[in-house]
């Protein structure tokens, strides 16, 4: 495997040195509030360096949304997963681990911390909305999208079901958990649910969606 260059490392050290001091900013002032000279100052860097990094605040605003999301390490692993099951039992898994990882995802205090201020910014800044639905909201349900289609491909998932449909119901119930035990816990901690909770979740989509085909 080729090491990153000298170069590369002091770059992203430096685009994650700004990245921190504006998701500071961000949670301690909002967005409205946050200018980009505090940020750069914050940050320890001058102005030039950071327009450098980030043309915008918007920019930076979804670099740390996707470093609460798309970066972590559960997210990641997640988005490179097959979405082809063979069979039923690869199916749950796959509906399991997915549930499981938008949950952790979500369930992060600082994650829910920068939803309840998109929450509070949203009539002022209505493309802080669509910055927050490009990273878990829409990755997710294309992921579940083509998992279900594949599964449908591969004689897993019935025929009749509409994917779409199907992917909604399955990301909202898995919502409800982020609203009701995490956005709207206040000053508690995120009530994540328990395995068991989640595995009767998934038997219950099973009985939806599965050919219970036989292995």
């Amino acid at each position: 495997m080729k090491e990153p260059s000298v170069t590369q490392t002091r770059t992203e050290k430096k685009r994650a040195q700004i990245r921190a001091a504006a998701k500071q900013l961000f949670l301690r002032h909002g967005f409205q509030a946050t200018s980009t000279d505090a940020i750069a100052a914050a940050a320890s860097t001058s102005k030039e360096t950071l327009y450098r990094y980030y043309a915008k605040k918007e920019d930076l605003f979804v670099d740390v949304l996707h470093s609460l999301t798309i970066e972590r390490f559960f997210w990641a692993q997640l988005m490179e997963r097959s979405t082809e099951p063979e069979n039923t039992q690869e199916l749950r898994v796959l509906l399991r681990t997915t549930a499981q990882g938008i949950l952790e995802t979500m369930m992060q205090p600082e994650y829910l911390a920068i939803l309840r201020l998109i929450v509070a910014e949203l009539p002022r800044f209505p493309e802080l909305g669509t910055l927050f639905r490009q990273t878990v909201p829409e990755q997710g349900f294309n992921y579940f999208l083509t998992l279900l289609r594949s599964g449908q491909r591969n004689g897993v998932v019935r025929e009749h079901i509409d994917p779409p449909t199907v992917a909604r119901m399955f990301l909202g119930t898995v919502l409800t958990y982020a609203l009701l035990d995490g956005l709207m816990q206040n000053m508690q901690a995120p009530q994540i649910p328990d395995p068991g909770a989640i595995d009767t979740f998934v038997d219950h989509m099973m009985d939806m969606i599965s050919t219970r085909k036989t292995e």
